[in-house]
């Protein structure tokens, strides 16, 4: 069975949430280009050892895949059951397990949250999923301190911190 795809507003709403915090670091002067033909809002340049320039269209990336998001949050929640009935004094409920759809709304929402989320140009984001490298543009490796504040919140508010995936795609961590 397919995966089904996320609501269009929890996509919009990743896009606003990159998009505004972007706005807010230039609002604030914290943005600047770190080398020649690198560009200030390209968050993937700043972690490039070859200080290769940027190219290609601006995009949203997401620091934790999105499909290794959608797998662990299907894997903690594949077993999780609900608390359904009345909650008064006196009358009992029971527990029944989350459906599909319930589970993927958990799903979607935990992997279209913009903490988990910067922007950087298509090259860059290219070479930090590791699909376009080579020894001229080797891939970007970015070591978990240096990830963002908002990227540590979301790890711990969604219980990653301290994976095994998470240390192999952030060494440090």
């Amino acid at each position: 069975m397919a995966k089904p795809k996320a609501p269009r507003a929890l996509t919009e709403a990743f896009a606003a949430g990159v998009d505004d915090r972007l706005e807010l670091a230039a609002a604030e002067g914290l943005m600047h280009t770190p080398y020649s033909g690198a560009l200030a809002a390209c968050w993937l340049a700043h972690h490039d050892p070859k200080r290769r320039p940027c190219s290609g269209p601006m995009e949203r990336f997401h620091f934790i895949r999105r499909e290794t998001v959608e797998d662990v949050i299907w894997a903690a929640l594949r077993e999780a059951a609900v608390e359904v009935g009345d909650h008064s004094p006196g009358t009992a409920g029971y527990r029944r397990p989350l459906r599909r759809e319930e589970i993927w709304d958990l799903i979607h929402i935990a992997a279209w949250d913009s903490r988990n989320a910067e922007l950087g140009c298509e090259h860059h984001h290219r070479r930090f999923d590791g699909h376009a490298v080579s020894p001229r543009a080797p891939k970007i490796i970015v070591p978990f301190p240096q990830l963002p504040g908002h990227v540590l919140d979301y790890v711990d508010d969604y219980g990653f911190r301290g994976a095994g995936w998470l240390v192999e795609r952030f060494p440090g961590g």
